[in-house]
């Protein structure tokens, strides 16, 4: 498993933490301390992005779900350009590959 992979894979593990204990509101904030280098790279992407936020109580977090939808979104919408853009470049090598056979020809 590649690094990518596995701080993804923690990320997914931290999101079914806070889901898991209804913390998604700042009332229902709860501690979390990340375990290892590779949490706490998953738990700090978390917080940049704002998924997770920190309550008004210093060391609580919360998980913001309307952002955790945004964040899915936005991911989703990063692979569907990714796979246009190699279906297009398949299509033009297609395309030039015709041409050329076709010029080859005359």
């Amino acid at each position: 498993m590649n690094i990518g992979a596995l701080i993804l894979s923690f990320r997914r593990q931290i999101i079914e933490f806070f889901q898991a204990r209804q913390a998604t509101i700042d009332s229902m904030a709860i501690e979390f301390l990340p375990r290892g280098a590779f949490e706490k790279s998953a738990f700090s992407s978390l917080l940049r992005c704002g998924v997770v936020k920190e309550s008004q109580i210093k060391g609580r977090y919360y998980l913001d779900e309307l952002k955790l939808a945004e964040l899915y979104r936005r991911e989703w919408l990063v692979i569907w350009i990714t796979l246009g853009i190699f279906a297009l470049i398949g299509i033009a090598i297609t395309l030039i590959g015709v041409l050329a056979h076709i010029l080859a020809k005359r």
